[in-house]
């Protein structure tokens, strides 16, 4: 704590003494006790169970993290400390929060505070919506997460601008359904206006600050659209919408934020969303929130000042404390992610690298087994075509030497039995010769 000693001296301020500090701490008190009090005047009005702001940290007993418990998340929407991702900037994917409790009011006004914004230079989408429907729950479908035949309204942040409808594109659209309408039908009734409400992350002056409001007001059957692209506080008018619905329609009404990807993609996040009965307190409540500064200036130099400069300096240390440890806490997990996606690649690489292996082995046996096979064909056939030209050819020399025999034997008569053992004995030389040539064969295997 400061010291009194200290804390009571009066510097630069012309001697002021006791009755200065004393009317420093009642204008302190009496600023305090007016901001409380406008705060709480303004509250009393506010919709707790249809609005929600960071920081979020409840939890539900599987450990995810929860807006309220007056809100259902749905699809592939993930809450952080700070925001709301209703989708990634991945391919095909839908999110969406969702009220679990009606209404019950006919008057109303909601802010929605939200960020588009992705890696895309020239192409992204699709967008998100708000709705105001008489749907207890969310259901999935294609108009930017949802379903295209429900009673109420949406009011479309379309980023994706279709060339075949071109003409008809708004960024901001108002879209009604009765529950009997198509799609087309109710793009044939478009309300809307443009506005520069998406944010290209790889841009120099892109940061978490960049973020878009919509402010949206029913009475009756009334409806008002306003847009702050830049979130500057400066709201322009973009639709005025006469509903086709009861005066009291909208009690028994559900609020719900939806988007969508498809074949381009964004992140689509959803800050906050503030729902008030009463609009004058609505925007007094804005207004008291934009001009309250964070820390509150005061006169001369107190006890009290000091105490609420050190309170204030706790928080922030504390803070820091917190995101240091919170940043230590989240490196270490990915490091970690790093690690098993790493151990992962290389137990790939080594199933792919046996598997290789095999492969090869299976080409060099089969080429190997094909060669082997073709050659013993070959052979086959070879040695088949040798014997059938031997054997024809020693048909004819037989042949031909009989033939001889035939006619030396029967013209020289006594001369017979000479040249006929002669022949026997060529006959017999030959078949030896036939035979060792065959062994040969056998032993040289060749052809």
């Amino acid at each position: 704590a400061a010291s009194p000693t200290f804390a009571h001296r009066n510097i630069g301020h012309g001697g002021r003494g006791r009755g200065g500090r004393e009317l420093t701490m009642f204008r302190v008190v009496a600023a305090t006790a007016a901001f409380l009090l406008a705060l709480a005047s303004t509250s009393a009005d506010k919709l707790e169970q249809h609005s929600f702001e960071p920081p979020y940290t409840d939890v539900d007993p599987s450990g995810n993290r929860l807006l309220s418990k007056d809100w259902k998340n749905g699809g592939v929407a993930s809450v952080s400390q700070s925001f709301v991702r209703l989708t990634p900037d991945r391919q095909s994917k839908k999110g969406a929060v969702w009220s679990r409790k009606s209404l019950g009011t006919d008057t109303f006004s909601t802010i929605l505070k939200f960020r588009i914004s992705g890696q895309g230079k020239k192409f992204f989408g699709d967008g998100m919506a708000l709705w105001v429907m008489q749907q207890a729950y969310f259901v999935e479908g294609d108009l930017h997460g949802s379903v295209e035949r429900f009673t109420g309204f949406g009011v479309i942040f379309d980023t994706f601008k279709n060339t075949e409808s071109l003409s008809q594109h708004r960024d901001v659209s108002v879209i009604v359904n009765d529950g009997e309408s198509s799609t087309e039908l109710m793009m044939d009734k478009l309300e809307g206006c443009d506005a520069s409400i998406r944010y290209h992350e790889d841009r120099a002056d892109f940061s978490v600050e960049s973020m878009s409001r919509a402010k949206v007001i029913v009475t009756g059957k009334r409806l008002v659209v306003q847009i702050d692209g830049k979130n500057d506080g400066q709201f322009k008018d973009c639709a005025v919408v006469d509903l086709p619905f009861a005066m009291d329609w909208a009690k028994s009404a559900h609020i719900g934020v939806t988007a969508s990807t498809g074949q381009l993609a964004d992140n689509h996040d959803v800050i906050s969303l503030t729902t008030f009965s009463d609009l004058v307190k609505h925007e007094q409540s804005e207004a008291l929130v934009l001009s309250t500064p964070s820390f509150e200036k005061g006169d001369g130099i107190s006890q009290e000042r000091f105490e609420r400069i050190e309170d204030t300096m706790s928080k922030i240390l504390d803070k820091l404390e917190y995101l240091e440890h919170h940043t230590e806490h989240e490196l270490m997990a990915v490091e970690d992610h790093i690690k098993v996606s790493t151990s992962k690649l290389q137990a790939q690489e080594a199933i792919s690298e046996g598997r290789i292996d095999e492969l090869e082995t299976k080409v060099v046996s089969n080429i190997n087994g094909g060669i082997e096979k073709r050659l013993k064909q070959l052979e086959n056939s070879l040695d088949e075509g040798l014997v059938h030209r031997i054997t024809s050819v020693e048909k004819v020399l037989n042949g031909k030497i009989s033939e001889s025999v035939v006619a030396v034997t029967s013209g020289m008569g006594g001369w017979k039995l000479p040249f006929f053992f002669l022949f026997i004995m060529f006959i017999a030389s030959a078949v030896g010769l036939y035979m060792w040539y065959q062994q040969m064969k056998r032993k040289s295997h060749l052809p």
